[in-house]
């Protein structure tokens, strides 16, 4: 299974964490995913055990993973969040 990055989705998501997730250090956690941003705001940054996603200023990004199972269980992870009322 191939992963399409939602760029809305993955700042959809960001908030939620940042809303919901439980504050520690510099980020929030939910549902294993931590939320993360540089000082001013223009990168951010989810990632879990596994899986690290930056997202850069004009929506450019990368993705670093252990391997494909990890980033499938780290997409899965997103739209759980995503989902979550």
């Amino acid at each position: 299974m191939e992963n399409e990055l939602n760029i809305h989705q993955a700042l959809k998501v960001f908030h939620k964490i940042v809303k919901a997730g439980e504050k520690h250090g510099d980020g929030h956690t939910l549902l294993g995913v931590t939320a993360l941003s540089d000082f001013d705001g223009y990168t951010i940054i989810l990632q879990d055990n596994n899986v690290s996603l930056t997202i850069h200023f004009h929506n450019k990004y990368q993705i670093e993973s252990t391997n494909k199972l990890a980033e499938n269980d780290f997409f899965d992870k997103l739209k759980k969040i995503e989902q979550l009322k």
